[in-house]
């Protein structure tokens, strides 16, 4: 066994790190290795588009961020999904939209 079976599930992985939920420590990420990391990145998600983007939160609050930590989604959502072909699934409030990334 490579990862404990000590982890509530909350993700699969994507780009190498998946999100979990640490018995004693709370929500954070774990590499293919078993590696945990609390609460920040690393979580990456790759777009179709052919750039990554970082999920954040600041105050509650959710969006996405480029490599360099430049805003590539406003921090304005509730709760947002990972991308899949350039469309991630996003909550404001108790309604749910879907966004696309564009060049």
């Amino acid at each position: 066994m490579v990862i404990p079976a000590i982890y509530g599930s909350r993700s699969n992985f994507f780009g190498g790190y998946a999100e979990v939920v640490h018995p004693e420590h709370g929500w954070g990420f774990i590499d293919r290795e078993g590696n945990f990391t609390a609460g920040e990145r690393p979580i990456i998600d790759i777009v179709d588009c052919g750039f990554v983007l970082y999920p954040i939160n600041y105050n509650e609050l959710n969006g996405f961020t480029d490599e360099d930590g430049n805003i590539i989604v406003p921090i304005e959502f509730n709760e947002v999904r990972y991308f899949s072909e350039g469309l991630a699934w996003v909550r404001q409030g108790r309604w749910w939209g879907i966004i696309e990334i564009v060049e």
